[in-house]
């Protein structure tokens, strides 16, 4: 981890303390061993995504975060599942860790189902029995 987002994440993790009183009194402060296991978990974070993760986190949950919710986000805050951090998208994307986007190929709907859909409506609009229906398309349709 570089010193700028290990520092960051020290920093983080402190203000957690500090909001979340009650696991600090259950569980205590974090030692060095927790700290080194945050760090080699967000290793790939830079410092901009450290911060803006961890004061989301504690600005929209009442709980101390686990790596999970600092790397992925919580039910509670789908926003930063986005992931606004165009310095860590952009190495995912020179890592080849990112999927391209998918390509749209449109097919248009064929002529003969349009005309098909249509007769269903007006069919539908008129209140028309299925048995009317299918006698007047000339065709069975399986229920």
């Amino acid at each position: 981890m570089q010193k700028e987002a290990y520092k960051q994440l020290l920093i983080s993790l402190k203000k957690c303390e500090l909001n979340y009183h009650a696991h600090v009194r259950e569980f205590g402060k974090l030692g060095k061993p927790e700290i080194n296991l945050w760090a080699e978990a967000l290793n790939d974070f830079t410092s901009e995504r450290i911060k803006k993760s961890f004061e989301s986190h504690i600005n929209s949950e009442s709980f101390f975060p686990t790596i999970k919710d600092i790397r992925e986000g919580t039910m509670n805050n789908p926003k930063r599942m986005a992931c606004e951090d165009n310095i860590y998208l952009a190495q995912l994307e020179e890592q080849k860790k990112m999927l391209p986007s998918p390509k749209s190929n449109p097919v248009p709907m064929p002529d003969n189902m349009k005309i098909l859909v249509n007769k269903l409506q007006k069919a539908v609009k008129q209140k028309q029995s299925l048995e009317d229906f299918r006698a007047e398309i000339k065709t069975t349709i399986s229920d």
